[in-house]
């Protein structure tokens, strides 16, 4: 499981959406809600994770510089 911090703009469905995970999965976590159709930035949300759900930046190996004779 991990928590994101509500930010302006965000609604469950996007949350549901930038994690990959299914919306009614992430609303059921979510039971502190009194009404999971108003979200306030700052709030915590549950957002379930499992193996292979959450894609992961991979870093970017950097090139060798090579210097060209003038």
């Amino acid at each position: 499981m991990r928590i994101h911090i509500v930010q302006k703009g965000d609604t469950l469905w996007k949350i549901a959406q930038k994690y990959g995970v299914d919306f009614e999965q992430l609303k059921s976590m979510n039971t502190h809600l009194s009404n999971p159709d108003v979200i306030m930035p700052g709030m915590k949300i549950k957002v379930p994770t499992s193996s292979g759900s959450v894609k992961k930046e991979t870093p970017i190996k950097e090139q060798p510089i090579t210097q060209q004779p003038f």
